[in-house]
This record gives C-alpha cells, structure tokens and sequence, in this order.
C-alpha cells in the first residue's frame, strides 16, 4: 500500500523571515542607477584581475615548428630539429619581470586571479549540490564551507611561517651560537639550498592543523544543536578541498623566481611563415605596460593604439588597464586601515564616555585641524615613501577621523537602547556587549561611508600622482598618465581625455553605489 502524498502548503502560510542582508539586497536592486555603479565597480575589478591576460607582450601559447634546438647526446652537443612549446605568459603570471617595481602588488593580483579562477569553477558544482541536498544539511553545509576557507587561509599562513623558520634555521644557529664560519662555508657549498626543502609538505601540515581544529569544531556545534552532520567524507571534502588548492596555488608564487624576459615573441610570431604549422595566442592587447615603442611617441589615437601613446612610446590602453590595480588596491587597503583605525578609536570614545571620550574626541580634533591632503604630501616628502605600500598605509592613518566621529556617534545612540540596558543587568561583560550587540548594530552606516571613502582615496592618488609624489614610475597609474599631459594639453588630448574619463566613471560609480547603499540600509529612505 503506497503512502499518502504530502497535503499541499496552506495559501496562507506564513513565509520564513528574510535575513536583513536579503532585505537590503532587494531594495538596493530598486535603484538603477546604484546597480549600474555596481556593475561598474565589478568590471573595473575583474579588469584589474586580469589585467595580465588582457594586455601583455607575452603569448599564452608559443608553438615552434622544427626549431632547432641544441642537444647533449653521448657527451656531444648536437643541433637538433623539434617542435617546441613554450608558455610565457604562465611564467610572468606566477613570477613577474624583476624589471617590475611592484613585483608585491602583482603577485597579490595574480594570486587573487588564480584563486578566483579556482572558486568559480568550483562555485556551480558546490551551488548544484547544495540545491540537491535537504535542507538540514544544506544549512550545516553553509556553515562548514566557510569554515574551511577560513581554516585554508589559516593554514597558507601556518604554512609560510613553518617555511619561513625552516629557512632561518641556518642564519639563527650563526646568530645565536656563533657558526658564521660554518654558514658562510654551507651556503658556498649549497648555494640552491632553500629550494631543495619540500614545500608541499610544510604547507600540508600547516593546513592540516587548523582543518583538523575546524572538523572538530563543525561537528561538536551540530551535535549541540541537535542536527545530523553529513558523512564524513563529503564533509572533510568541503573542509579539506579549499586548503589543498590554496596550497598549492601558494606554492608556485614561493617557489617561482622572477626572470627578465627580454624575448620579443610579438616580432616573432609576425616572422612565422604562413603554413609552417608555428603559431603564437597572445592577448587582445599585444604591449606590455613597460614597453617603449621605438618611434611611436606621442601617436594619436589609431588602429595599432587605441588610446594612444605617451612621452616614451608606451600603450595607454595597457597602462590604463595596468594602472587599475594600483586604484583598487590603494582604494581598498587604504580604506580598510583607516576603517579599523575609526572603529575601534571611535567605538572606545562612544562605548566608555568620560575621559576616555574626552581624551579620543581632542585627539580627533587635533588631527582634523591638519589639512588631510597637506598632511600627505608633507609625510610623502619627508620620508620620500613612494611606493605603492606606502602610500596606502599613509592614507589610511590620515583619514579616519570623519569615520571614528561617525562611529562614535553610533555607538553612543545604540549605547542608550533597551537592549544594552538588558544586557548589562543580565551581567554581560562589556566586551561581549560592545562586539556582539553594540558593534553589528552601529557598523552599517560606516560601511556606507566606505563606499565613498573609496571614491575620495582613489582621487587622492590620482591626485598624488599627477603632482608627481605618488606610485614611483615606472609604475602604471591613472594620475600619472594625467601629468604626462601637462607637456601641451590641446596636442596631447588624449593623455588627458581618456584617464580623466576613467578617473571620473570610477569616482562616479562608487558614490552612485554608496547612496544606494545608504537608501536600502536607512529605512527611512527606502522606497
């Protein structure tokens, strides 16, 4: 006898309450105009991403045909004909041109790329899966993947560390005991000595430690809630699989020296006869942010350079999307260090009041007397800190006073709610309060001035830039191309039309964001 089906759902049944990120989602996608900001801002990212892959001098792919190589057989050397595969796009992706001056800023770009390379790949067979499993385990699912990226960039840095102190071994035993004799002699007789210590391994047991510690904190919480955790395989492939592959894209950017790359594979592969089977994949745009073209300064926009071309016979279109990466990153970091700096200053001011609000909130006036961009360029001068690094860290310790204000506003209104008052008189220590009720509640509105501090940031270097006290050169910025054109604006338009557009669209879209941001969040505003 076969069962009865399931009585179909009441009209009236009460749907399950949406989470307030879903809430803020919806009606932030009722304003076009912040949607297309938002779209923007995501397409000048996966610019900067890719910028390798787009704009570059280097081929994807380098098929010779019967080239003559030179071989040892039988302690000879001999010429030999084969066919021969090169790939030296790959090599500059995972180990940029020592020529490069921000060779830090495009290793993190480039693991950023291969890692979000990674995660979309894996994104729609994990989403697929999700959508098949019921939904008790769908939601310990949810829980456990995030687990194990945080237990996987946990583990990358356990990794480096084991790594690290594995490679100072030798230099701490010449310090500490005195062997310098003996180190200098090892290191002479060993001179590739680093690279003969099995990474793998090191990374493995750095990321086997916190992966552990995260399976045994997601089954012992499912068991305090009741739930039934999924098999145990499925469950370590969820945990496990994100340590492994961010391992081993770790290990390529260690272990892969940097080497200078003088080969013109552009000049070459035009030489290639047609029909000889040799070919050659470059990217859409075949020039190298750095490379000087002989006899093309100052060219006008035209079919071989879109945008045109500098004082030195560089592409404007490869620096323009080189130069995107230094805008985000300075944007980004700059942001998220005065963030911290405003919040935590802020929420101290807000959250203890007294002298301890007295003391932070003259403090904040004082640094509010200093004009922030003169502040700047005084620090960049005397410390002569042009490096992209650098600039980041200075902006972000001088501009988080309006943030520290803001969040110290916030803090002091969220700080008279019932809810503290209960918090309080049920004996919760004030750090519990200040961090799980106080600082989740007052945190909203700063993140929408992020937005804008963004916008602001990334006018301030283009700003450092075009006076010359920015990103050191030869380093792609939007603000440098800007400068070049100081030389005779009305001839040179171009330097001056085409990054100033890109300036501009990229300050617009995150303010158009930003105020969309700030309507969905304040429900006062929403429509």
């Amino acid at each position: 006898m076969t069962e009865p089906a399931p009585a179909p759902p009441a009209p009236n049944a009460v749907r399950p309450p949406r989470s307030y990120g879903a809430i803020v989602w919806k009606q932030f996608r009722r304003d076009k105009l912040a949607v297309s900001g938002l779209c923007v801002i995501v397409f000048f990212f996966l610019v900067a991403l890719a910028a390798p892959l787009l704009a570059n001098n280097k081929p994807f792919v380098f098929h010779e045909k019967n080239k003559e190589v030179r071989r040892e057989v039988n302690g000879q050397i001999v010429t030999v004909h084969e066919d021969v595969t090169s790939y030296p796009l790959l090599r500059e992706v995972f180990a940029p041109s020592p020529s490069i001056s921000e060779k830090g800023l495009e290793r993190g770009f480039n693991f950023a790329m291969l890692l979000g390379f990674i995660a979309a790949v894996l994104f729609l067979p994990t989403w697929a899966l999700l959508r098949c499993l019921p939904e008790d385990r769908r939601r310990i699912w949810k829980r456990a993947l995030p687990l194990g990226l945080v237990a996987a960039a946990a583990g990358v840095g356990l990794g480096t560390a084991v790594y690290g102190m594995t490679l100072a071994v030798p230099y701490l035993s010449a310090w500490l005991f005195g062997w310098r004799a003996h180190l200098e002699t090892f290191l002479r007789l060993n001179p590739d000595w680093s690279t003969r210590i099995p990474r793998i391994y090191l990374y493995i047991l750095g990321c086997g430690t916190p992966l552990a510690l995260a399976e045994w904190a997601a089954q012992r919480s499912a068991c305090a809630r009741g739930e039934m955790s999924p098999p145990l395989v499925r469950k370590w492939l969820a945990t496990l699989l994100p340590g492994l592959l961010a391992a081993a894209l770790v290990i390529p950017f260690i272990g892969v020296k940097g080497r200078l790359d003088k080969r013109d594979y552009v000049a070459e592969a035009e030489a290639f006869a047609p029909g000889s089977g040799s070919y050659a994949v470059f990217p859409p745009v075949r020039y190298n942010p750095f490379q000087q073209v002989a006899g093309r300064v100052y060219w006008s926009p035209c079919r071989a350079h879109p945008l045109g071309t500098d004082s030195i016979g560089r592409d404007i279109l490869t620096r323009v999307i080189h130069g995107a990466r230094v805008s985000l990153a300075v944007g980004f970091v700059a942001v998220a260090i005065y963030l911290v700096i405003g919040v935590f200053m802020g929420s101290l001011a807000g959250y203890h009041g007294g002298w301890v609000d007295i003391t932070v909130s003259r403090f904040i006036e004082v640094m509010m007397g200093f004009p922030t961009f003169l502040l700047i360029l005084t620090i960049i001068a005397v410390f002569e800190a042009r490096s992209v690094v650098y600039v980041m860290i200075i902006i972000g310790l001088t501009r988080w006073t309006g943030v520290a204000r803001l969040m110290r506003g916030e803090v002091l209104k969220q700080r008279k709610m019932d809810y503290v008052s209960a918090a309080r008189a049920l004996g919760v220590r004030d750090k519990r309060i200040m961090f799980r009720h106080i600082l989740p509640n007052a945190i909203a509105p700063v993140l929408v001035s992020a937005t804008f501090g963004i916008a602001g940031t990334i006018l301030t270097e283009s700003s450092l830039a075009f006076l010359g006290l920015g990103v050191r050169p030869p380093t792609a910025t939007w603000g440098d191309l800007l400068r070049q054109s100081l030389a005779n604006p009305s001839a040179y338009w171009w330097l001056m039309v085409f990054p100033g557009a890109i300036i501009f669209l990229s300050i617009l879209s995150y303010n158009l964001a930003g105020e969309g941001l700030r309507d969905a969040i304040d429900p006062r505003l929403r429509k």
